[in-house]
């Protein structure tokens, strides 16, 4: 069980990392005032569309796997403390409600980077 929270919390700092060092050039795109002339877009729309697809996509689908691969895990965790609850056994482990955590924690990125995903495609 540790070693899946270690696993997990390395993709997660990966995954934080990467945000980190795109979020300026996201959020650039995101405050593009583009030209009122159709003519004129083309070079800021094409800077944009290399941002979404080289930037955001891929930290989306990152996001997206690693919500993914361990929704399995926190599931189970979570359908065990419901029976545990049920049968009055229940007892608090701190590694599980991690486990569970980061997975909400990674959920919620998700859903962040496809909105902003949706946003951005205004401006490419």
């Amino acid at each position: 069980m540790t070693d899946m929270l270690s696993a997990m919390s390395t993709v997660i700092t990966c995954i934080t990392i990467l945000y980190t060092l795109w979020y300026h050039d996201i959020e650039t795109v995101l405050k593009t005032d583009l030209p009122k002339h159709k003519a004129d877009q083309d070079a800021p729309r094409k800077a944009n569309r290399t941002v979404l697809r080289f930037k955001a996509v891929p930290l989306c689908i990152v996001s997206v796997l690693f919500f993914g691969i361990f929704l399995p895990e926190s599931v189970t965790i979570v359908g065990s403390w419901i029976c545990a609850l049920k049968a009055g056994t229940y007892t608090y482990n701190s590694i599980q409600a991690a486990i569970v955590f980061i997975n909400v924690l990674g959920g919620g990125f998700t859903v962040l980077m496809l909105c902003t995903i949706c946003k951005m495609k205004e401006y490419c």
